[in-house]
């Protein structure tokens, strides 16, 4: 089961042209102003994007500001001039855990012009890769939510509204948006670190190319239809092994791996209180035929649907492979800027 994750022409077509309009969430505690915030170094240079909206209010850019300890903690961040904070989308690049950069995203520079045009502030992360990490996918993860919790630890820094946060993830960025718009709060409120006790929740949620869960034993279930085993024959058992930093499949079911997999279960995961997702997956209901069929396939769409119903979170699924789509027709962007203005 290889994890490399490329995007597919027909996502990236999809994305660049993609055009703009998250619900507003209050995060509690609400902490006091801390008197020994450490300094933040913000190095604002000439924007990797050949055009910003004139809007008003202009916008700033800032690159590779670190939120924590390794080399990869990085973001670049397109502020904006306003009198008041504005809200802000985290973008979360794909690669599949294996690959991948935070300048995925000036691809779709339509996009970041129309966030900024609307008054949100847009930030791209870089996290650990699978070979960088000695726990497996959770620490890429972990990376991305410690990227959410540093944006909003310095949300005045940034002119950020810390209460109006969502993330827009492509493949494994997309998993990655869903696992944290459904997580519950991983706040540490007595943690020494100031970072670890801001929230990790998030205002919604968009995830093209998604994966349903993290729980790959759980693909089995997803992919019932086609009497998918993730040890089949003929599988590329490796990667499921560095996904997860385990060295045989039997490690999947000790009461420790149990724990991890529902860790990283998003379709587990989902209650009630959960902010609305937004999830695009292309393809047909066919079997999948390789691997990026499979980590794309629009049954991982369907599982999210079913799963967000289940429990009454308003979620906005396309599938248009098998002729699945939302009543609204609203793109991400709109999808977004609705929740993130509202």
């Amino acid at each position: 089961m290889k994890i490399q994750l490329p995007i597919t022409w027909t996502l990236l077509l999809l994305l660049g042209v993609l055009l703009t309009n998250c619900e507003q969430e209050s995060i509690t505690p609400r902490e006091p102003s801390d008197p020994n915030k450490p300094p933040l170094e913000i190095n604002y240079t000439s924007p990797p994007i050949s055009y910003l909206p004139p809007n008003g209010r202009g916008s700033k850019f800032a690159e590779n500001v670190s939120y924590g300890s390794h080399k990869k903690n990085m973001f670049d961040i397109f502020t904006i001039e306003n009198a008041a904070p504005t809200p802000l989308v985290v973008f979360l690049h794909a690669g599949g855990f294996t690959g991948g950069d935070k300048s995925q995203a000036y691809q779709f520079q339509p996009i970041i012009q129309q966030f900024l045009a609307n008054g949100i502030a847009f930030a791209t992360v870089n996290y650990r890769l699978l070979d960088q990490s000695n726990n497996g996918v959770i620490t890429c993860l972990n990376d991305i939510k410690r990227a959410v919790q540093f944006l909003r630890y310095y949300a005045p820094e940034f002119n950020i509204d810390k209460n109006r946060i969502a993330c827009y993830g492509i493949s494994a960025g997309a998993g990655a948006a869903l696992w944290l718009g459904t997580h519950d709060d991983m706040a540490i409120w007595d943690s020494r670190d100031a970072v670890d006790r801001q929230s990790t929740r998030i205002t919604a949620a968009v995830a093209l190319g998604t994966q349903a869960t993290y729980d790959l034993v759980r693909w089995e279930e997803i992919f019932a239809p086609f009497n998918f085993k993730i040890n089949a024959p003929g599988t590329d058992l490796q990667s499921l092994y560095n996904f997860y930093d385990i060295t045989s499949v039997n490690q999947l079911y000790t009461p420790a791996f149990v724990s991890y997999r529902a860790n990283v279960d998003m379709l587990k995961m989902f209650t009630s209180d959960d902010p609305p997702v937004y999830v695009y997956n292309n393809g047909s209901s066919k079997p999948p035929v390789n691997d990026g069929e499979l980590y794309h396939h629009p049954f991982h769409a369907l599982a999210v649907r079913d799963a967000a119903n289940r429990v009454g979170v308003e979620n906005q699924v396309y599938a248009p492979g098998m002729r699945i789509t939302d009543r609204s027709g609203e793109d991400p962007v709109k999808f977004l800027t609705r929740h993130l203005k509202r």
